[in-house]
């Protein structure tokens, strides 16, 4: 777990490094285009996400390499990035160009060249990332399927700006990254690629796929359409906006995918024995675990959040506090959902996540235009966390059968820490108005060590009276 976190950590840290190299180069708006078309190309890779998830599960059931899973998967996911990208071309040269929204007029034709090579490469990796996942190595399928392709992507764009190239070039980086990634993961693994793709193989992959693939679009669904419907109807600065906070707000989410990750394959070997009992215990355990640091995270950033976005990003990216605020909300919302998801991934149960991902791409698509006209571009994360209310909720209703050793305290325990710890340190922002870098960064860590510690004691005590009654 701690790998797979790690990992995820470094690859987050990485985007937040990314953009504020960017900035050095380029201006809000221009940022905000490259992270609409990379918001557009990360919503359709999750094609591949779903194919993969489905090999990750035929994989981690059965002994052996399974090479001929992987080269089926390989093939379905060419032939639909295939499909994708004469749809695309097509589109470009049948819709007038005065009718486009004015950030795809920004969208020159180097530009979608290099959006659709980075699909393309960028679903090979994803592939390859849970095949090594479901051979029983997610902790190096997250190192070398995440931290590597964002740091090489960092390296290479720190050269890219030094050169003074152009945007273009920042997806031929990406390109590179994942596909040096991609190969990596096939060094290591060492399939027999010369395997020959089945359709019984593809019928199975697709039997799990026909649910895991429009869950794994619905479950990145709502970052994608956030950019989207920011750049179409609002604009490329409210997307740099919603990137930088979003970037930032993602870190604390480390911890419930590392934890998500692991259980999913730990849950698919227990579910195969037949030990359901000891996969309650398990995710009563985790639960708790996983919401802790992005509660503690919302609180902190209610307090320090104007701060953290001008010392990271500039005095320009102040304004997007609001959304910092938002999307934190929407992290605590994922950390209470992320293990219970990979708990049905891992029971062969994909209908419950695309049931309750269903539900909350429809409330969002039904609030985010209503949201947006009445509170402009914030409303479309007022409208996501709408959404992931809705999931969670029919989530966790789904899956109550594994829920009942959850010990319901120690999910709210958090907030009965942190509560008095924010408003303590809140009061002192204000009455001391010290602009002091160290006297900020003094606070800031002295308000994580109390909060920390204060609930490491509270969950030490839980589990004792818990052991002890039992």
């Amino acid at each position: 777990m701690l790998g797979t976190s790690t990992s995820k950590l470094i690859n987050s840290i990485g985007v937040i490094l990314l953009i504020i190299i960017l900035n050095l180069e380029f201006s809000v708006d221009q940022i905000g285009l490259y992270f609409f078309l990379f918001g557009i190309v990360d919503l359709l890779s999750n094609i591949a996400g779903g194919i993969g998830n489905a090999l990750r599960k035929r994989v981690s059931a059965r002994e052996g390499k399974q090479s001929d899973y992987l080269t089926t998967a390989l093939s379905a996911t060419f032939f639909m990035q295939m499909v994708i990208t004469v749809a695309i071309i097509l589109l470009v040269l049948i819709i007038p160009r005065s009718i486009l929204p004015d950030i795809l007029k920004g969208v020159t034709f180097e530009l979608l060249l290099g959006a659709i090579i980075l699909l393309i490469i960028q679903s090979t990796g994803k592939i390859m990332l849970n095949y090594n996942s479901g051979l029983g190595y997610p902790s190096r399928s997250g190192w070398l399927g995440r931290a590597l392709p964002g740091t090489l992507f960092f390296i290479l764009s720190v050269i890219i700006i030094y050169l003074q190239l152009g945007l273009v070039y920042i997806f031929a980086a990406g390109s590179i990254s994942y596909g040096v990634s991609a190969s990596l993961m096939l060094l290591t693994t060492k399939p027999d690629l010369t395997a020959t793709p089945s359709i019984e193989n593809l019928k199975s992959l697709l039997r799990f796929g026909k649910w895991s693939i429009p869950n794994k679009i619905m479950m990145n669904f709502y970052g994608s359409l956030d950019v989207i419907i920011l750049g179409i109807l609002v604009s490329s600065t409210a997307v740099g906006y919603y990137e930088s906070s979003d970037s930032i707000a993602r870190i604390v989410f480390t911890i419930p995918f590392g934890l998500g990750a692991v259980l999913s394959v730990k849950i698919s070997g227990l579910d195969a024995e037949g030990r359901h009992e000891e996969i309650r215990e398990i995710v009563g355990k985790t639960l708790p675990i996983s919401v802790s640091i992005p509660i503690g995270a919302l609180f902190m950033f209610l307090v320090f959040g104007e701060l953290t976005l001008e010392a990271v990003f500039g005095s320009e990216f102040v304004a997007a506090y609001a959304f910092l605020i938002g999307l934190s909300i929407k992290e605590i919302l994922a950390a209470y959902r992320k293990p219970v998801n990979d708990l049905n991934y891992g029971l062969d149960r994909p209908r419950i996540p695309f049931t309750s991902n269903l539900c909350a791409v429809i409330t969002n698509i039904v609030t985010v235009l209503p949201l947006v006209y009445f509170f402009g571009g914030i409303g479309v994360v007022i409208s996501t966390v709408l959404a992931e209310i809705v999931r969670l909720v029919l989530l966790w209703n789904f899956t109550s059968d594994y829920l009942q050793q959850v010990n319901y305290l120690g999910l709210i325990l958090p907030f009965v820490v942190i509560i008095p710890t924010s408003a303590i340190f809140w009061m002192i922002r204000r009455t001391v108005e010290s602009g002091d870098p160290l006297f900020i960064a003094i606070q800031a860590v002295s308000f994580a060590v109390i909060y920390l510690s204060a609930l490491y004691i509270g969950l030490e005590q839980m589990d004792g009276e818990s052991n002890s009654s039992d």
